[in-house]
């Protein structure tokens, strides 16, 4: 930044400005009321800090922005000044853009104050090679299903969206998809929720054929998100959590999703849907999911016809069978009307499904990257097909 008279850019300006103003140096001092050392030191580049004042009125007199001239001064510091101010930059994007404390609640990182562990953890858990290539991710949209509860962050959200993401980038599905034959196998899903061990897994992959990518991904702590449809590859992707540990919620969630696949699947391929909470129009488009999720697992007029007989397990699960639909579903569907009774018949909606949560899932969590994810799944549960 230096000319071979060993002037800074900045004090050439400065003394170009002077002589063009007929000015002496010492008129300028007096005139401006900046110290001798302060203006000689900015002037320089030799300052330990920046006075602020002196900068502006500085930038007043050169005609520049206050912007321009902190950058030309910023550009004279010493070379660790400026890598302190790049980590400083750093460590506000991620604050911004990731709830800490949720991110060690789920094991990603293990420290809330080493930024330098928390930003190698975060690459490896998104795989990316540069932190700031996080935002680029969230230009591919698609449609949430999440809990009831508002949620005032944003971030853990984001997060899943951006993981689910790159989940799927790395997958390819050469099954064709086709809506057509996705709406002729519709009827068949209900009654693999009975089988609670291997039922869900045998139906990930039915739908793998049929060109529907389904995968499931631990829960992201306060992000409240039960799962997202997105595209990828050109094919529609689902990625369910296991959010409440209820299998219930599984169930309907999956339903939901393809709600959005039948239903929305034009606009997620043109990217015109972008979910928030605060999104009216969204939320009525998600209640029609919700609404279409609840009457497929188990019907409003069969929920009237087992409701005299829901303290008798035996009928329940008779009804159930017949249903060609898990006993839990419908203790849930009822619990949801009736929250005072969750506690009563909590045994029967918290069937046990680690087995089958093994079997899809196996030993991934959320620090594994994005590429062990896809491998998993290609190998243990699409490769079986």
């Amino acid at each position: 930044m230096k000319s071979g008279e060993g002037k800074t850019l900045l004090r050439q300006h400065f003394e170009s400005r002077l002589e063009f103003l007929s000015l002496s140096f010492n008129q300028f001092i007096d005139g401006y009321g900046i110290p001798f050392r302060t203006i000689n030191a900015i002037l320089d580049g030799n300052f330990k800090y920046l006075d602020p004042i002196s900068l502006l009125k500085l930038a007043n007199f050169l005609n520049v922005s206050s912007d321009e001239i902190l950058k030309e001064c910023i550009s004279y510091m010493p070379g660790n000044t400026q890598v302190q101010l790049d980590d400083s930059k750093k460590r506000t994007y991620i604050l911004d853009n990731f709830n800490l404390l949720g991110l060690k609640k789920d094991g990603v990182i293990s420290n809330v104050k080493d930024f330098e562990h928390i930003e190698k953890s975060l690459l490896r858990s998104l795989g990316l090679k540069d932190i700031y290539e996080y935002n680029e991710l969230d230009k591919t949209n698609g449609l949430f299903s999440s809990i009831k509860a508002t949620l005032k962050d944003a971030r853990p959200k984001k997060l899943f969206k951006n993981k689910a993401i790159q989940i799927c980038k790395p997958i390819f599905n050469k099954n064709s998809f086709s809506l057509d034959n996705l709406k002729e196998f519709f009827p068949r899903i209900r009654a693999y929720s009975l089988d609670a061990e291997t039922g869900l897994l045998k139906l990930i992959r039915e739908l793998y054929k049929l060109g529907v990518t389904v995968i499931i991904h631990p829960s992201l702590s306060f992000s409240g998100a039960r799962g997202i449809t997105i595209e990828s590859n050109g094919k529609p992707a689902i990625i369910l959590t296991n959010i409440g540990k209820k299998y219930a919620t599984l169930w309907f969630t999956l339903i939901h999703e393809l709600y959005h696949v039948i239903f929305d699947w034009e606009d997620i391929k043109l990217g015109r849907l972008h979910v928030t909470d605060e999104d009216d129009f969204m939320n009525d488009k998600e209640l029609h999911a919700n609404n279409f999720a609840r009457e497929y697992m188990f019907p409003a007029t069969r929920m009237e016809t087992i409701i005299p007989k829901i303290n008798d397990p035996f009928a329940v699960k008779s009804f159930a069978l017949e249903s060609k639909v898990h006993y839990s579903i419908i203790y849930d569907n009822y619990c949801y009307d009736n929250p005072d009774k969750y506690s009563l018949y909590s045994k029967f909606i918290r069937v046990p499904w680690l087995r089958l949560e093994n079997s899809i899932m196996g030993k991934l969590s959320h620090a594994n990257s994005p590429e062990e994810f896809a491998k998993h799944y290609d190998s243990k549960v699409f490769s079986e097909i």
